[in-house]
């Protein structure tokens, strides 16, 4: 998990901008973690990364055409130090689990820094970020699609044991074998096809 200094930061960065871009691996973890973000904020442009979870040069266009005032990257396991030079008077804020990166010029969030070993998944952590009213089901959806339960996941079977039976605890059961998991399907099948079909 990251601290609550880390979250408030993150959260002080999505409060304060008016034209963002989010990039967002192609799965449900990062569909879901966009998705929270994008709910909250109300503003914005999200842009599925996909093949390659690498935001390099073949999204230079993007930034350009949109001209935001804050880039968030969610859910990448690589950004190029090229792109981070490219766009350097932009604020880039990277929340991610992956291996940690060494790369200069941004805010880089991830549970994994120090050696932790914790690779708490994106839709956990914009969830953790997001204040008062969240959507739950976001969350949890992401968090399981991405092979984790934890707490969030919980409160939603708790809430939802309709969709995830609070007697669920692996999350291959989860993710496989709960009526959770056809949302997952679904969220997983929109993600299909060219990113402009992706983002309607």
């Amino acid at each position: 998990m990251l601290s609550k200094d880390q979250y408030k930061q993150i959260l002080e960065e999505l409060d304060n901008c008016k034209r963002p871009i989010y990039f967002f691996h192609d799965d449900g973890d990062g569909l879901c973690s966009f998705l929270q973000f994008y709910r909250y904020k109300k503003e914005g442009k999200g842009v599925c990364v996909k093949s390659h979870p690498r935001l390099d040069e073949r999204f230079y266009k993007v930034v350009k055409e949109y001209e935001p005032d804050k880039i968030f990257v969610l859910d990448l396991a690589i950004i190029e130090q090229d792109f981070i030079d490219e766009f350097r008077k932009i604020p880039i804020i990277m929340i991610d689990h992956h291996s940690p990166l060494d790369v200069k010029g941004i805010k880089y969030y991830n549970p994994m820094v120090g050696g932790k070993g914790d690779n708490t998944c994106v839709s956990e952590l914009c969830y953790n970020v997001i204040p008062g009213e969240k959507d739950l089901w976001i969350a949890a959806a992401g968090i399981v699609s991405d092979w984790q339960l934890s707490d969030v996941t919980k409160k939603f079977a708790q809430e939802n044991p309709e969709l995830l039976s609070p007697e669920i605890d692996r999350p291959e059961k989860a993710l496989f074998d709960s009526p959770l998991s056809k949302l997952i399907r679904i969220m997983n099948f929109v993600l299909k096809g060219p990113t402009q079909e992706v983002m309607k």
